[in-house]
């Protein structure tokens, strides 16, 4: 882009994928979102998914081959409990202080050592996302819904028309997967990682 590298480049292609990874957190994000995936019922959830994620993964294509082309830095609390419990102010400050004091302490830290720590995320959420696999098959053994029920049976639990509750149902798959664009606020650190994965190839750029 007509200027000098200045970064250090720390950050591996693995590194920068447990950043986008342990961004998404799949299984928080899905079950905080799963009352918007059962808007348009079973079938408009599973579809609403694979309708959403197709496009998402164009738009990652389209930022993975822009952030490569155009390396460079600086781009771009809920809490539910049926009910039954409510934080006051006091908790949530003291949450917010403390999330605070440790995001600043881990933003102090060398890239390198940032990077690093990034590989005990990714074997915390893939834990999470097995976890969860195997506990809801086991759990509900001898109790699971045919596939006609699952990608057949369409309902609209809202007061809107059946298809605009499906496009509500759109909002789960993008609450989950759509943060995966956060990498791309620092490419400057691995400006080929994103292409590598997507099997996109690289670009030269006056950086490297």
């Amino acid at each position: 882009m007509g200027y000098k590298q200045e970064l250090k480049r720390n950050f591996r292609a693995i590194e920068i994928f447990g950043f986008a990874f342990s961004i998404m957190g799949l299984m928080p994000s899905i079950a905080t979102t799963l009352d918007f995936a059962l808007l348009a019922g079973p079938a408009g959830m599973v579809w609403a998914w694979f309708v959403a994620s197709g496009c998402i993964f164009v738009v990652g294509l389209a930022m993975a081959d822009l952030g490569s082309a155009f390396p460079t830095s600086g781009a771009l609390l809920a809490m539910a409990s049926n009910g039954r419990w409510q934080p006051s102010k006091n908790v949530l400050y003291v949450v917010f202080l403390l999330c605070a004091l440790s995001h600043g302490a881990l933003a102090s830290t060398s890239s390198k050592f940032m990077g690093r720590l990034l590989y005990l995320f990714i074997f915390l959420n893939m834990a999470l996302i097995f976890a969860t696999v195997v506990a809801l098959p086991l759990g509900r053994a001898g109790k699971r819904n045919d596939a006609v029920f699952i990608f057949a049976n369409v309902d609209n639990l809202t007061k809107w028309p059946t298809g605009w509750a499906f496009m509500l149902a759109w909002l789960s798959p993008i609450w989950t997967i759509g943060s995966f664009d956060t990498c791309v606020s620092f490419p400057a650190e691995i400006p080929a990682a994103l292409p590598i994965f997507l099997g996109l190839g690289t670009h030269k750029s006056s950086v490297d």
